[in-house]
């Protein structure tokens, strides 16, 4: 999986899940004297892999 990172600090990745089912994808933001730490989670249900 490749992350990519915007100077605006958004972020974007992809991931091709290789079983069928739920995946849930968490992503942590390490905050420092300035941003404050956050977490978030995001679940994408596979109905059928590729082939």
């Amino acid at each position: 999986m490749k992350l990519i990172a915007a100077a605006d600090g958004s972020f974007s990745f992809s991931d091709t899940p290789t079983t069928a089912g739920e995946h849930t994808y968490t992503i942590h933001l390490f905050g420092n004297s300035t941003i404050e730490s956050v977490s978030t989670t995001h679940v994408v249900t596979v109905l059928q892999p590729p082939a």
